[in-house]
């Protein structure tokens, strides 16, 4: 990456996190996972708030689609913390959509009064939006 090798680090997590980004929304969630868990690594480094922030949302989601709750729910939960100190609200729903589409799998694995259509939880609540996340990313 040449962003890299020039030793710009805001350039190179910002790759890494656009990665990480498309890979997502291609459904490839271990090298999204990889990519932005390496952008946050530097967006840490650089005391850049809301690109942490933004990182942890998609760590989460990719988490979430490597189902791996315990990972998906951390970094759901920091980004949580993060946007409501920087009063970002789209980016706090977008973080407790996550957690609820991972409850939903969750009681729907159990057993529970939802119902499996099309791969996805359905409950009484109603569906949700697979593409919710990434739609409130790009809005």
């Amino acid at each position: 990456m040449i962003c890299r090798r020039l030793g710009d680090s805001f350039g190179t997590a910002e790759v890494l996190s656009f990665i990480g980004r498309d890979a997502l929304r291609g459904g490839e969630f271990a090298t999204a996972r990889a990519g932005c868990e390496e952008a946050l690594l530097i967006y840490r480094q650089l005391g850049v708030r809301v690109l942490i922030a933004w990182a942890l949302l998609l760590i989460g989601g990719a988490a979430r689609g490597l189902r791996d709750p315990r990972a998906a729910g951390a970094a759901y939960r920091e980004g949580i913390q993060l946007c409501a100190e920087m009063s970002a609200p789209l980016w706090v729903a977008v973080a407790l959509a996550g957690l609820g589409d991972m409850a939903l799998g969750a009681a729907a694995r159990a057993g529970s009064a939802t119902t499996r259509r099309g791969g996805r939880a359905q409950g009484k609540c109603g569906r949700v939006p697979k593409d919710l996340e990434q739609r409130a990313l790009r809005a």
